[in-house]
């Protein structure tokens, strides 16, 4: 289990957080959700040692391989939307196993017959489908996503949210989820709402 206790964080005269407790529990997809500016993105940058905090302490995240997808889609446009994802698996698998899993993934994401397409050939739905992609093929024990589904039409969220469930049933992790969207937080398992009224001016 992941436990965050007492956690208070403040930018200059803004507190973002007072004292927050919250657990998560391992091996589970676990939603934050709650209205922008709530604090959620400035959570998951501190459980990803990205972000100081002021006091408090969290226990279960010392020494996990951390996987992190953020706001951004951070993809390399010098590469194509195959050596996007492929870059993160090089160095742990043999070329057959990395081409395998790519092909998993593509077809997870449903762009499989994109891979040979440069970045700026994408949509900016596309981007963040191979960004998605990649921060799954890394396989980490820990999973950050920064509202992974954003810019999607609902449609194409729901069939992605059956892929991704179904993705972590045969491989298990932690993955801690934002966003503040009700329905995926509700759809894609637990979920945890952090109130708007946690930020305040000192």
């Amino acid at each position: 289990m992941i436990i965050i206790k007492d956690l208070s964080k403040s930018y200059d005269n803004l507190i973002v957080h007072q004292r927050l407790n919250v657990k998560i529990k391992e091996n589970q997809i676990t939603s934050l959700l709650g209205p922008s500016g709530c604090g959620k993105t400035t959570l998951l940058r501190i459980l990803a040692g990205l972000e100081p905090f002021d006091s408090g302490e969290i226990i279960g995240v010392q020494g996990k391989k951390i996987a992190y997808l953020f706001q951004e889609d951070r993809l390399m446009p010098w590469l194509t939307a195959e050596e996007n994802i492929a870059y993160v698996l090089k160095s742990k698998y043999m070329k057959e196993q990395v081409e395998e899993k790519i092909d998993s993934i593509f077809e997870l994401i449903q762009l499989q017959g994109y891979k040979n397409y440069g970045i700026d050939k994408l949509s900016g739905g596309m981007k963040r489908r191979i960004a998605l992609g990649r921060a799954l093929a890394y396989d980490g024990e820990l999973l950050l996503l920064d509202e992974p589904f954003k810019g999607l039409d609902d449609a194409l969220k729901e069939s992605l949210y059956e892929g991704v469930k179904a993705y972590f049933a045969q491989k298990p992790c932690t993955v801690i989820n934002v966003t503040h969207d009700k329905k995926e937080a509700e759809y894609l398992g637990e979920y945890i709402y952090l109130d708007s009224k946690s930020l305040i001016k000192a």
